[in-house]
């Protein structure tokens, strides 16, 4: 086996020392130099908080000496009403000072004479102004000195505002208001911060500078110690590395003193002693190695391991390449060869960590099930292969897994075999079926439905062949003439009557017959929008089911003939009182000339009428067929009953509504009767109950079918008839419990998604309305949700076959 090695980088003793020592310097360099940074950066806030409260301190000695000497000087003014005076004064007073924004003088009545700006520099005011704003109110209050400090909003630097009251003879007639701009303060601050951290920034240059010298002195020194440390533990350390990369000729040679010296020679020992146990064992894992080959070549099952990361390793069994069809497996990953389909390839990725959770918790045979891959089939050029696929943990020694050992084995020959004792089970099971079925229904009803079946798949061929010569026309007039567009009314009507004939065949348990239908409606499927596959292909398989699907129909009469001895008249089967009954009327006709003849003309007909009537259990034993046989597949006990039971009906009775009283039965069983843990949950019986009535009055056939299941959710119902837009929301909100539930009739609505041999065709009971209104009858829904679901039909008896 081959050797796999994982190298890890590692550090050498000398870079150890060497990290070690300037671990050491570089912090010591480092702090030394953040404290002096901390040290000048709080000397420099100190000097910045000092410097700004100087400037404060100037400007507003100079703002109050300002509004002091103009007060004074503003008072004689005043007095005199030297009103150009004052707007003088507090304009030149204004425009002398750059940091001066405005200034005002405003009377003991808070009119304003002047009002200096950037804006009016002269102060001159037109008219009578009346300061009302909240600085000037506050200005107005002040006796003496004050001074405000104004931040109005966007302004980048606060205002102080300098205010004095100006007096005549100790009684106020003013106040003079200066605005000084904290502008240049704030750059003569900026200005001294800059300086400062200039030589901050030249101080740190200087002191990284220093340390710059020192640690590459200090490495230099460092480097020096370290190598002549460190060079005896390098020698010994190569000498190791060979011995562990298995050459054992050089001998171990380290010169030092100290312990290192010591274990130099305790190596040279351990050298000698492996080296004459290793030349043995050699030869050993060699003769074993060829053991291990000799069985992998001559193995017919292929074997092979995966890695975790996908890849194959290169002991593998001889016949595995054989087994897979690829030339060198260990060349390719596990999903090329497993032919692993994308979500297959994720799957592999879960599944492996599935097996690493609960490997050791869960047997390993449940764990293989869950595989992505079991069994997968492939060409090898016209051949089919299929191969079974089976898996095994390899672990390490802290049993962990290591590896999946992956076994293939070719089983091409048993799948087929297994395939034709399977076709041969279900043939030999459907004739079983098929003769139960013969012998559980009248004669004369068989004979009914050979007709009906001929009927249809004549018309099915025919409309097969339309849209044959559809696809012919369409293709010889191709690139020019009109693109095929199928005719979906033929397309219906052919998968109407192969509905019919899977439903009645399934009814009287000709399952071989359903089931060829059923493939025939899904090859019909490809014919409808969108259609993605080529029509013609389409069209020439489903002639070929049609072709099987009359064989099998042969198959079913050829097997009422043997029943019947192989004669061709249909036998009847006739109560002996009816028989009876019949004798005495004629015998009393022609034995009683005096007898008015009339009046046993009649009696005699309806005896006639009713000789082949059977009772309604009996007639109805092919929906108990259908009943039983999805209970089976759902896992269902469901209890089937008629009434009333010996109710004699003409054979043919259910003949005109045959179809929709399938789909019903296969409705109820399939959708309405829950299960049976469902059923008990629900305080229910485990067994559901399926209930047949018939009566008749006043000439109209009252057919009701009802079920004690989990009823129709009429909220779901209206939501999916407007998700699918049969209806709008504003005319489902308009309904009430009971029409919602007869939404159930609107053609495209269906209870399922999924198509199964039982239902999920898109017949529904739109197909079944229409049913019995062509027989002019009618059909009403009542469904309680939780407790079961009743279909009443009415239909005249006109409607039904005379027999």
């Amino acid at each position: 086996m081959a050797k796999q090695k994982n190298k890890v980088a590692k550090k050498t003793i000398q870079s150890k020392l060497l990290k070690t020592i300037l671990g050491i310097i570089l912090p010591m360099f480092l702090v030394t130099i953040a404290i002096v940074v901390l040290l000048s950066v709080n000397e420099n806030r100190k000097t910045s908080a000092a410097t700004e409260r100087q400037i404060r301190s100037a400007l507003i000695s100079k703002g109050n000496v300002l509004v002091a000497n103009n007060a004074q000087a503003l008072s004689g003014m005043v007095e005199d009403n030297a009103f150009l005076a004052v707007q003088s004064l507090v304009a030149s007073t204004y425009q002398a000072d750059e940091n001066i924004v405005y200034g005002i003088y405003m009377t003991d009545e808070n009119q304003a004479w002047v009002f200096a700006s950037d804006s009016n520099t002269e102060g001159t005011i037109s008219g009578q102004v009346i300061l009302e704003d909240s600085i000037s109110l506050e200005a107005a209050k002040i006796e003496d000195f004050a001074v405000f400090t104004i931040k109005n909003p966007g302004d980048k630097f606060e205002i102080l505002e300098f205010v004095a009251q100006v007096k005549i003879e100790d009684d106020p007639s003013g106040w003079i208001r200066y605005g000084f701009s904290t502008e240049s303060l704030y750059k003569e601050l900026a200005g001294a911060h800059a300086k400062a951290i200039k030589a901050l920034i030249r101080l740190i240059g200087i002191l990284f500078a220093l340390a710059i010298i020192a640690f590459a002195i200090a490495t230099i020194q460092a480097k020096k110690q370290s190598e002549s440390f460190s060079k005896p533990i390098t020698d010994l350390n190569k000498a190791a590395n060979k011995i562990a990369g298995g050459d054992y000729r050089e001998e171990v040679k380290v010169e030092s003193d100290d312990e290192v010296g010591d274990l130099a020679n305790s190596f040279e020992n351990m050298r000698l002693t492996v080296k004459q146990y290793t030349e043995h064992l050699e030869e050993l894992v060699d003769a074993k190695m060829r053991q291990v080959r000799d069985i992998l070549d001559n193995i017919d099952q292929g074997l092979f391991t995966v890695n975790l990361d996908g890849t194959i390793n290169d002991e593998y069994s001889k016949a595995t390449n054989k087994i897979l069809g690829v030339e060198d497996v260990a060349k390719i990953d596990v999903a090329k060869a497993l032919h692993f389909s994308d979500s297959q390839k994720s799957e592999w990725s879960d599944w492996l960590e599935l097996v690493k959770i609960r490997l050791g918790k869960l047997r390993w045979e449940k764990i293989e099930r869950l595989a992505p891959i079991l069994e997968f089939s492939y060409f090898e050029g016209l051949e089919e292969k299929t191969v079974e696929v089976g898996y095994r943990p390899v672990l390490n020694n802290n049993q962990e897994l290591e590896r999946v050992m992956v076994l293939v084995d070719d089983v091409t020959e048993t799948r087929k075999i297994e395939k034709v004792i399977a076709e041969e089970k279900r043939r030999h099971e459907n004739e079983v079926k098929t003769i139960l079925g013969l012998v559980n229904n009248p004669p004369e009803v068989i004979a009914d439905y050979f007709v009906d079946t001929d009927s249809r798949l004549s018309l099915i061929e025919d409309n097969v062949k339309l849209l044959e010569e559809e696809s012919v026309r369409a293709r010889e007039q191709f690139p020019d003439g009109k693109q095929l567009d199928i005719n979906q009314n033929t397309v219906g009507e052919i998968f109407r009557d192969l509905h019919t004939i899977k439903g009645n065949s399934a009814t009287y348990g000709f399952e071989e017959i359903s089931y060829v239908a059923d493939q025939a409606e899904t090859i019909l499927e490809a014919l409808r929008p969108p259609i993605e596959t080529r029509t013609a292909s389409s069209i020439e398989e489903l002639k070929n089911n049609i072709e099987d699907l009359k064989k099998s129909r042969e198959e079913v009469e050829n097997i009422s003939k043997r029943l019947r001895g192989g004669e061709d008249e249909v036998v009847v089967q006739i109560a002996e009182s009816k028989v009876d009954y019949l004798q005495s009327l004629v015998k009393k006709i022609s034995s009683d000339p005096n007898m008015s003849k009339s009046s046993l003309l009649a009696p005699l007909f309806e005896a006639c009428y009713q000789i082949k009537y059977v009772p309604l259990v009996k007639l109805a034993e092919k929906y108990s067929t259908v009943i039983e046989r999805i209970a089976l597949k759902s896992d269902k006990l469901i209890d089937f009953k008629v009434n009333p039971e010996a109710l004699e009906l003409a054979p043919s009775f259910f003949n005109p509504i045959n179809e929709s009283l399938v789909h019903l039965i296969r409705n109820a069983a399939d959708h309405g009767i829950e299960g049976g843990e469902a059923r008990e949950a629900l305080g229910k019986d485990v067994t559901g109950q399926i209930l047949l009535s018939v009566s008749e009055h006043d000439s109209i056939y009252r057919i009701e079918l009802s079920d004690d299941g989990n009823g129709i959710d009429a909220e779901a119902l209206a939501k999916k008839a407007v998700e699918k837009q049969l209806v709008s929301q504003e005319q489902v909100d308009a309904m009430n419990e009971e029409q919602k539930s007869q939404l159930v009739f609107l053609n495209g609505l269906s209870s399922r998604d999924d198509v199964t041999e039982t239902s999920g065709r898109g017949v529904g009971m739109a197909a079944v309305q229409a049913n019995i209104e062509s027989l002019a009858g009618s059909i009403q829904m009542q469904s309680r949700l939780g407790e079961g679901t009743s279909f009443v039909m009415e239909i005249p008896t006109k409607s039904f076959p005379v027999v």
